[in-house]
């Protein structure tokens, strides 16, 4: 499966709140599946819910983003998980590489 909750109407219009309770749900989907594969993923969030608050706060919300989805992925993706690349240009969000040197993702190992 892929999750991602920055591209589509529904997921522009969700509040960071929102958004992090939806990761934090993703367990529910992923066990609901005979056996899956999380083949991509990411940190991007919309602009819109990350408008309005600090570096600082955007930085904590990428961690927590990350944070609950690694452990619904870790604990109920049955065969494993992919970030969607090592490094993007565009976005840290999207580069697995920037956010693990940044902080946003804590992964045993690395």
């Amino acid at each position: 499966v892929h999750l991602y909750q920055c591209f589509g109407p529904t997921w522009q219009i969700l509040t960071l709140g929102r958004h992090l309770a939806e990761a934090r749900k993703r367990a529910e989907l992923l066990e609901s599946l005979p056996a899956c594969s999380v083949t991509e993923w990411s940190l991007a969030l919309p602009r819109r819910c990350l408008d309005g608050i600090s570096d600082e706060e955007q930085r904590d919300a990428w961690r927590e983003f990350g944070k609950a989805q690694l452990e619904a992925y870790d604990n109920s993706a049955t065969h494993g998980w992919f970030f969607w690349t090592w490094k993007d240009q565009h976005h840290h969000s999207w580069s697995f590489r920037d956010c693990v040197e940044m902080g946003l993702l804590e992964i045993e190992g690395a």
